[in-house]
């Protein structure tokens, strides 16, 4: 290593140096999308721990489960940030217009105004009204509707609109 690169590296020196613990989450915050944490390793409580690197943004969230284990990289003696979850109770992604939400009552894909649960829905009371023109006229019945029918709860059952 050159004289200036080590004089650069002993300058940027803080004293601080990144870790990380493995903790327990004893709390959860969801308005500020922070953590109160047990260290596995006996050490002092950790408080107000986010799980986002930037609270004001969505990008991807991953909400930690109450009793579950994270992963927790300290930035400095002052600053840590959650990194890796070992249970989840929500996790939210944004990409652009496009939203996706899992939870354990189901999940949400949205895209601008458009939401998978309300085009199914859509999609199903549509195929219900199927009516077809047939030699003898117009059909009267669709002959499978209780098939369609037993669609709708399974879809509400797997799929959310918020």
């Amino acid at each position: 290593m050159s004289e200036t690169a080590k004089a650069i590296q002993d300058l940027s020196k803080t004293g601080d140096e990144l870790y990380g613990k493995v903790c327990k989450v004893t709390a959860v915050d969801i308005e500020s999308k922070t953590c109160d944490l047990e260290p596995v390793d006996g050490t002092g409580e950790l408080f107000d721990v986010p799980w986002s690197p930037d609270t004001e943004e969505d990008g991807m969230l991953l909400q930690p489960k109450e009793g579950s284990m994270v992963l927790v990289v300290f930035i400095d003696k002052h600053h840590a940030q959650i990194c890796n979850v070992s249970e989840l109770d929500k996790m939210h992604l944004t990409i652009g217009t496009v939203e996706f939400k899992v939870d354990a009552s189901g999940f949400m894909l949205k895209k601008e105004n458009e939401n998978l649960k309300l085009l199914m829905g859509d999609l199903l009371t549509a195929i219900k009204a199927m009516k077809f023109t047939t030699n003898a006229g117009p059909t009267i019945a669709l002959i499978n509707l209780a098939d369609f029918e037993a669609l709708e709860p399974r879809f509400d059952n797997l799929l959310k609109d918020v």
